[in-house]
C-alpha cells in the first residue's frame, strides 16, 4: 500500500503542476475544451486516494461528483484575455485580469 500511495502522490503533484501551467498559459478555447477532463481526472485521483487509504464510502463518491459537476458548470473563461473565473454565488462585473466588462 505505501508504494501505491507514493505513486498516487506523484501523479497528484504532476497533475497539479500541469493544471497550473495549463490554466496560466492556454487560450480560452483550449481551456473550455479541456477543463472538464482536468476536473474529472482530479476527482478520480481524489477518490483513488480515499480508496487507497481505506476510507472511501458512498458519501465520498456523491460529494466528489457534486463538486466536480459544480466546477465544470460554474467555471467560465473570458475570451478577451483567457482569464478563468468562477460564478458560484455572485458574478463579477469586470475581469480581474484585464479589467474589461464580463458578459
Amino acid at each position: 500500500m505505501p508504494s501505491q500511495l507514493h505513486t498516487i502522490t506523484i501523479v497528484g503533484v504532476v497533475l497539479g503542476a500541469a493544471s497550473w501551467l495549463f490554466y496560466a498559459k492556454a487560450g480560452c478555447e483550449t481551456k473550455k475544451r479541456m477543463h472538464p477532463f482536468i476536473v474529472i481526472a482530479s476527482g478520480i485521483l481524489f477518490l483513488d486516494v480515499l480508496r487507497t487509504v481505506g476510507s472511501l464510502d458512498r458519501f465520498d463518491i456523491i460529494a466528489t461528483c457534486v463538486v466536480v459537476a459544480f466546477n465544470i458548470f460554474l467555471t467560465r473563461f473570458y475570451p478577451a484575455c483567457g482569464a478563468t473565473y468562477q460564478v458560484w454565488f455572485a458574478r463579477s462585473k469586470v475581469c480581474k485580469k484585464c479589467g474589461a466588462e464580463l458578459t
